[in-house]
């Protein structure tokens, strides 16, 4: 079986920097360098199993045509 190949553009890594940049301004040195594996390890999970979570419906028009999967749920958080 050939391995699905996984494109990580370069506004996700952005993000990743961003948020990594935004753990350490709020002295979570620990987790800033826990988080860059964290998410590698999330992609590989992804390449394994890309049906992983459920098929999301979204009402917010940015992202209603998307094919998305809602993989946790924040219960504070209302997902659009």
């Amino acid at each position: 079986m050939t391995r699905r190949r996984l494109i990580v553009r370069s506004a996700a890594r952005t993000d990743i920097l961003r948020y990594v940049r935004y753990l350490l301004e709020h002295d979570a040195r620990a987790a800033a360098e826990r988080f860059p594996d964290a998410v590698d390890h999330a992609l590989e999970r992804l390449l394994d199993m890309p049906g992983i979570g459920v098929l999301q419906a979204f009402t917010h028009p940015q992202h209603s045509k998307r094919n998305l999967r809602h993989i946790f749920s924040l219960k504070s958080r209302k997902v659009h």
